[in-house]
């Protein structure tokens, strides 16, 4: 394999991997505001829901899981600008602030931890919301 076939391999690894972690993403906000929305703006359903005291709860878990993906996204913003601003200006990979967004950039495990929570509290908050009305 030549050099530049395992570079363009590498290359449509990351476009997999890339276009994964967005479909993800959307996934999870969209399903976190979602949520909520379907809930709440649905007289009958807020009234079951709001009568079985579960409200706060269940919106919460929705609301924290959408947190938990908007922080992240900040994270990895700020962590591929400064890796992208230590690409055109060498001087700056000197900084302290490059090589942790470099570190950042490339580890898996915070993405990882943070979609799993995000994934946890909406499965709690769809678990509870189900049983709520399930059961009234």
């Amino acid at each position: 394999m030549s050099s530049r076939q395992n570079r363009e391999d590498k290359n449509d690894l990351f476009e997999d991997f890339y276009g994964y972690a967005k479909v993800l993403q959307a996934w999870f906000v969209a399903y976190g505001i979602g949520g909520p929305v379907l809930l709440f703006t649905n007289d009958a359903l807020r009234s079951k829901i709001v009568a079985s005291g579960c409200a706060r709860s269940i919106t919460s878990a929705f609301l924290i899981g959408v947190g938990l993906q908007v922080l992240l996204t900040i994270f990895n913003k700020a962590a591929l600008w400064n890796c992208y601003k230590g690409e055109r200006e060498p001087k700056l990979r000197e900084t302290r602030a490059y090589r942790v967004s470099n570190w950042f950039a490339y580890i898996l495990w915070f993405d990882l931890i943070v979609d799993l929570g995000s994934l946890g509290l909406f499965a709690y908050s769809t678990y509870r919301a189900f049983t709520v009305l399930a059961n009234t």
